[in-house]
């Protein structure tokens, strides 16, 4: 049912300028790899008007979905964007220039010959907006007369094809190298624009703690000193008065014996550049922890399996999520060294290196049994617990109902449910609704949706990607802008979309189907399920997750303080916990202990 318009007509009016928007976002998503988020919001702007009333409903019942689906001019606008997504992907080539920029810690900025923007940081996507204004927004933030040297910097290199020797121009905050670079990797030439910033790391960190006894807080106000923030504007940004910003900022200089901000920013540089080019030692005695395998099935398909932990550990079956891959972090090492277990991580069909699915997607739960139980036979495994995270709990609770002699338990981080009801999608992070609802009602229209988001992440890199899925301020975007963990939620991200968009359109299908008989038929045998969720994750709020439980007398759940979705990567030790646990007390009750790989 559709709202009643207001007596001057005002909810068509607002109807037709959301479509207008829309069809512009689809041809600018289609140009501009970056124009994601765009689209993303301007597409939900629309359905939310067309077809659920702005998320006033109470049942699903009520979504309104005809006239969408009527509009075949939006279709067919749709289905342009597809094909055109389908025959320039906008990949980027590993080690290209393009991923370079796009992976910068500071802000950085690549155009092409025809004045376009080929790659961004995620500082300068946070910084200003991406679309055809970004540069003059840019140049805006300069000093008047380093401004105009910058436009025309940019018009010598778009009219004329100009080489630019490396220049340096001031900000209010910061300086910014202009220059012309050729990609090695294709010969493209570009104006390549990057801030002067100090390469701020985990490793720097440990070094000014140890050296110079600098507090968490100095820390801070050290690395956005190095970053070329003033005074007021690192007060602002920490919710600090001035006066007590400038009496850390007296404290680590003379911690450091520098006597002067520029002084600091020398020694930071310095240190920094040693730091990077330092090797990275491996501990006397230290064993291989991770190695990866392909496996053949026996139809002649590939598997990608990665086996993390030691390598004497006791087995445990680990089914990645739908944008996160097998490889934990280096903080997971060592509770499973201390618990003394090895993870069997297969890469699911369409993810990393594994061949496509020869099913359906909507089969894919139950047809996946039959490769995961030829992996733990090929591995030697009799019965073990299996671990998921985030979407891949479908599959480790259908695996469980069809084979309970091989899985002892089951542990999930930060689960996934079937999402069956309004007040789900109503209290979904913005882009996650939007996947889910299309999936739900119209899932014709998704491929083209998820091919715009692979594009950003091609053109810009992963992080930005990430940067549409969890917003600003929450735990789970400073989990994933992470300085020690940025480097593995870009392969993890590369792992779940390096195929295409199909692995991540087939968990997304499955989200939105009713999968709870699985957990039925596991409660029934008595197997138990332990499901280790964030109180801070926004897709699945810990209540729902306590409903889902209290359905099935062997579910049991456990909340995480301050985590959220990334929980895995950001406290891994309650899940691996978990799992010695349901090992330990499969032992106790007589049932075969998993020998070592």
């Amino acid at each position: 049912m559709r709202a009643a318009p207001g007596p001057l007509g005002d909810a068509d009016d607002t109807e037709h300028t959301d479509r207008d928007l829309l069809i512009a976002a689809i041809y600018e998503a289609a140009a501009d790899p970056s124009a994601y988020s765009r689209f993303v919001a301007a597409l939900s702007a629309y359905l939310e008007q067309t077809a659920v009333r702005e998320w006033r409903i109470r049942d699903l019942a009520e979504v309104d979905i005809e006239a969408f689906e009527a509009d075949r001019g939006l279709a067919m606008h749709l289905a342009n964007l597809n094909d055109k997504l389908t025959d320039a992907p906008h990949r980027i080539p590993p080690g290209s220039l393009r991923e370079h920029v796009a992976r910068r810690s500071g802000l950085a900025v690549l155009v092409d010959r025809a004045g376009h923007i080929a790659s961004l940081s995620a500082t300068a996507q946070e910084t200003f907006e991406s679309g055809p204004h970004a540069l003059e927004d840019l140049a805006t933030r300069l000093h008047a007369e380093d401004s105009r040297h910058l436009r025309d910097a940019i018009a010598g290199h778009v009219m004329h094809g100009r080489h630019l020797a490396p220049r340096i121009l001031r900000g209010e905050a910061f300086h910014l190298c202009v220059r012309t670079q050729r990609c090695d990797t294709d010969g493209e030439v570009f104006l390549c624009l990057e801030t002067l910033a100090v390469d701020w790391s985990p490793a720097l960190e440990a070094v000014l703690r140890a050296s110079f006894s600098l507090t968490p807080a100095e820390l801070r106000v050290a690395r956005m000193l190095a970053a070329g923030e003033t005074a007021k504007s690192i007060a602002a940004g920490l919710d600090r008065s001035e006066g007590t910003v400038r009496n850390q900022i007296k404290s680590i200089l003379a911690k450091t014996d520098t006597g002067g901000i520029a002084n600091l920013n020398r020694l930071l540089a310095l240190i920094a550049e040693t730091v990077a080019g330092a090797p990275i030692l491996t501990a006397p005695g230290q064993t291989a922890l991770a190695d990866l395998d392909i496996l053949t099935l026996p139809d002649g398909r590939a598997m990608e399996v990665r086996l993390q932990g030691p390598v004497d550990g006791r087995p445990v079956l680990f089914l990645h999520g739908m944008l996160f891959g097998s490889e934990l972090p280096p903080s997971a090492i060592e509770p499973l060294e201390r618990n003394h277990l090895r993870l069997i991580a297969p890469a699911r069909p369409n993810f990393g290196m594994s061949d496509p699915s020869p099913g359906r997607p909507e089969d894919e739960p139950d047809r996946l049994v039959a490769d995961l139980l030829f992996l733990l036979d090929a591995y030697g495994v009799d019965r073990t617990v299996c671990l998921t995270n985030i979407a891949g709990s479908p599959y480790g609770y259908a695996l469980a109902a069809a084979a309970p002699e091989r899985i002892s338990g089951l542990v999930h981080a930060a689960s996934v449910l079937p999402v069956l009801k309004a007040r789900q999608f109503v209290t979904m992070p913005p882009t996650q609704r939007l996947i889910a609802f299309l999936m739900r009602f119209v899932p014709a229209y998704l491929p083209p949706l998820m091919k715009s988001g692979i594009a950003q992440i091609r053109a810009s890199g992963e992080i930005p990607f990430l940067a549409t899925l969890y917003e600003e301020g929450t735990c789970d975007h400073a989990v994933a802008t992470r300085p020690d963990l940025v480097d593995l939620m870009t392969r993890s991200v590369h792992f779940a979309t390096g195929q295409g968009y199909l692995g991540c359109y087939t968990d997304t299908l499955h989200v939105v189907r009713d999968w709870s008989h699985y957990a039925t038929a596991i409660s029934d045998r008595g197997i138990p399920i332990i499901h280790v969720h964030g109180h801070a994750d926004p897709q699945y709020p810990l209540d729902d997750v306590a409903r889902f439980a209290a359905r099935f007398p062997s579910v049991e759940l456990r909340g995480v303080e301050g985590a959220g979705q990334l929980l895995l990567f950001d406290r891994p030790g309650p899940v691996i916990g978990a799992v010695a646990e349901l090992l330990h007390r499969a032992q106790g009750a007589g049932r075969p202990v998993p020998p070592a790989v």
